[in-house]
């Protein structure tokens, strides 16, 4: 049957719903990064500025705004929490399931629809990916609907995506669909197709939806703006233009096979099955998938900057194979389902495994590894009774579906809050914001700590790097009260040229050190209403009174 039923829409919405909402305020952002992400929302926030984004009180040239913007509006609403921030990408990938749910469902049945949107919905690097608020927006979301509203054939639809992916992400987007698509066509013979797609109408409203904002900021950056939004360059985000990563060429091998955890066999079993076991109608609509996924594992691979989380890009298309892969297996392997289990009982047995060799060694966790192993070890030998001795098809699918939940639950609910510098920044943050509340003073700290201090305090502050002759002869010239965030052996081995004789520890988190070194009777700033202008140097903002930043 190729319709949606009210029954089968609502349990799948609520099942993946609950699931991937589940925890996502409970873990601090993660430096450097989300913490950039969410700073940018805070500050976009604040200064009710949703066309330009800024970090630190600057305004970011070629930015594009609506990820940023989608976290703004929920900040509005919730304050300036991890909730806040990450929720859009939440419930984007809430909504991005139940579009696979639906594409799968018209282009096969329902069953491998919901299974589909299961399999996506439960994966570990999924359920993880939502935690981390980053890549959300035209990659992780936009990029998708264009895709899947291709192979729908609903081509006006994916003109609408792909110029939302543009204005979330950066035109750096536009290379998956303008690869993956033609390369499908040509592979299937279908490139009289591109005649049905309306080309150049479709162009036409791409250009309609992405002129106004990017023209607009032309008119007021100028070549500057265009310069940097053709540079694909936009941190914390996969970048083509970014640094070498130094990770090796096989980096996303073991990142997929740990991410699709616990559907990692039925992957492997459904990317040999989709092409050796489909019939030509299915075969012609799998084979998209298949060059879906493998051009864009590809792209990464290549990438010069790699984030594991950029991988689920490929979940998609392979949470759609293996929908597909578990109703034709039902319909013909009868109650013989021997390949089925003998992968997906190695793989819960090499999980149980990496969960020992990489939480033990951690003091906090090492009793949680065998607690986590003990419980992948539980399901593993379910799925093999289910499988090979009843037989039972739909109670292995549910098995799967019931250890991807309580694995990430118990994690983020027992393990992960554990883990040696999981809230020191957030701490250390809060301690700077009480202590210099009403006080004129800037904050000095590492690159990667900055951030979140500037998220969590509300102070921007200024980079301070003690190895740097010219950083540190501009923080010795302010002679003004301030505060620095150091790790202990950093700033125990800087002490000398940092003036370490005045400075009083303040607090200490997990080896991450706040100093302060207050003058005594220095006013505090009057406090204004009126926002500083482009113009004002960053030192001068970071002296801005804490919670009155731009």
């Amino acid at each position: 049957m190729k319709s949606v039923t009210r029954n089968v829409f609502f349990v799948l919405l609520a099942l993946t719903g609950i699931t991937l909402l589940f925890g996502i305020g409970s873990l601090p952002l993660r430096n450097p990064y989300e913490a950039a992400f969410g700073e940018v929302a805070r500050e976009m926030a604040e200064a009710g500025n949703f066309l330009s984004p800024r970090l630190f009180d600057k305004f970011v040239l070629g930015l594009a705004p609506l990820s940023y913007i989608l976290s703004a509006l929920s900040i509005d609403v919730f304050g300036a929490t991890e909730f806040a921030v990450r929720l859009p990408a939440a419930l984007g990938t809430i909504l991005l399931t139940m579009a696979i749910y639906i594409t799968t469902t018209h282009t096969f049945n329902e069953r491998s629809g919901f299974w589909a949107g299961m399999v996506f919905g439960t994966a570990m690097l999924t359920f993880f990916t939502v935690k981390t608020a980053v890549l959300f927006g035209g990659l992780l979301f936009f990029v998708p609907l264009t895709l899947l509203c291709f192979i729908r054939r609903h081509y006006w639809g994916m003109y609408v995506f792909c110029a939302l992916s543009v204005l979330a992400d950066g035109p750096w987007t536009l290379m998956f669909p303008v690869l993956i698509i033609p390369a499908y066509l040509i592979l299937t013979g279908q490139v009289h197709l591109l005649g049905r797609m309306h080309l150049l109408r479709g162009i036409v409203l791409f250009l309609v939806l992405c002129i106004p904002w990017a023209g607009t900021k032309f008119y007021l950056q100028g070549m500057p703006f265009l310069t940097e939004f053709f540079r694909f360059r936009d941190f914390g985000l996969v970048s083509l233009a970014a640094p070498d990563s130094g990770n090796p060429l096989w980096f996303y091998v073991p990142v997929l096979l740990a991410g699709m955890f616990p559907w990692t066999g039925l992957m492997l079993k459904s990317l040999k099955d989709t092409i050796c076991e489909s019939r030509t109608s299915d075969l012609e609509i799998l084979l998209f998938y298949q060059v879906w996924w493998f051009i864009t594992f590809l792209l990464f691979t290549i990438c010069s900057r790699q984030f594991a989380t950029s991988i689920v890009l490929t979940f998609p298309p392979l949470a759609v194979m293996i929908g597909w892969n578990l109703d034709r297996m039902r319909k013909e392997d009868g109650r013989n389902h021997m390949g089925w289990a003998v992968l997906s009982i190695l793989t819960f047995a090499v999980a149980a495994v990496a969960w020992i060799r990489v939480l033990r060694p951690l003091p906090q966790l090492a009793f949680g590894s065998f607690v986590m192993a003990g419980i992948t070890v539980l399901f593993g030998i379910a799925v093999a009774i289910a499988l090979l001795l009843y037989k039972d098809a739909a109670l292995g699918e549910w098995l799967h579906a019931a250890a991807a939940i309580l694995t990430m639950v118990v994690a983020y609910s027992f393990f992960l809050p554990v883990v040696p510098g999981t809230f020191i920044v957030r701490s250390v943050a809060e301690e700077f914001r009480t202590r210099s509340a009403g006080q004129a003073v800037t904050l000095y700290t590492l690159p990667e700590y900055r951030p979140a201090l500037a998220f969590y305090s509300g102070n921007p502050g200024l980079v301070l790097n003690p190895a740097d002759a010219r950083s540190v002869a501009s923080f010795r010239e302010d002679e003004g009260s301030k505060f620095i965030v150091l790790p202990q052996p950093a700033f125990d081995r800087y002490a000398g040229v940092l003036g370490g004789t005045e400075w009083q520890k303040e607090t200490e988190q997990g080896g991450l050190v706040l100093y302060s070194c207050i003058v005594r009777g220095q006013p505090a700033p009057a406090v204004t209403e009126k926002e500083p202008s482009p113009a004002e140097t960053e030192k001068g903002a970071a002296r801005k009174k804490q919670g009155k930043t731009p």
